[in-house]
């Protein structure tokens, strides 16, 4: 239908009245335009913390009850952004702890295994939202000089990018979060 694409080029016109601007292009002997609407861009924050940032392996230990609550983990997210959705996007997350060494275990539900836990959060524009999980301190630990790394990732949902002219995420702000915590040392 188009004989000469892009002959005719409107811009910087909200069509969808979502706060960002729409480009109409059009072809002159033509009677028809495309209108390429622009999507609202989801600008994450998140944050990761151990509390208390270091692991007391006396305390942890001395527990009779191997699911101790001496060292907890949280991951905290908000979004923000021009037209993003007031009522809520959703976001799968993973939280990753000490992979490689596997000193500590995650506690609660939702595990992928002793390590990993993910899930999904539905996070309301301008609200911070966390998840916690308490931590495991193996009694078989060998190193206790490496730090324990953590990592927090986070992608927007599948049902909330089916959805049409959904936000998306800015891929030049995206990274992981990440955080660790260290054995105490020189305890005695």
């Amino acid at each position: 239908p188009y004989t000469r694409l892009f002959r005719s080029v409107q811009g910087d016109v909200d069509l969808d009245s979502n706060g960002y601007p729409d480009v109409a292009v059009g072809a002159p002997k033509s009677d028809t335009i495309a209108i390429f609407r622009a999507r609202p861009v989801a600008i994450f924050s998140s944050s990761l913390t151990f509390s208390p940032d270091s692991v007391d392996v006396f305390e942890c230990f001395g527990q009779s009850n191997q699911q101790t609550d001496c060292i907890n983990v949280t991951a905290c997210i908000s979004v923000t952004g021009q037209g993003i959705e007031e009522d809520g996007i959703e976001v799968d997350y993973s939280l990753k702890l000490d992979t490689r060494l596997k000193r500590i275990s995650l506690v609660g539900d939702s595990l992928v295994d002793d390590n990993t836990v993910s899930g999904t959060l539905n996070l309301t524009k301008n609200v911070e939202n966390c998840v916690s999980y308490n931590l495991q301190v193996k009694n078989d630990i060998k190193d206790y000089t490496t730090a324990i790394p953590a990592a927090f990732d986070y992608s927007l949902s599948a049902a909330h990018l089916a959805k049409p002219l959904s936000s998306i995420n800015d891929p030049n702000l995206y990274q992981p979060t990440t955080n660790t915590a260290a054995f105490q040392q020189n305890c005695g």
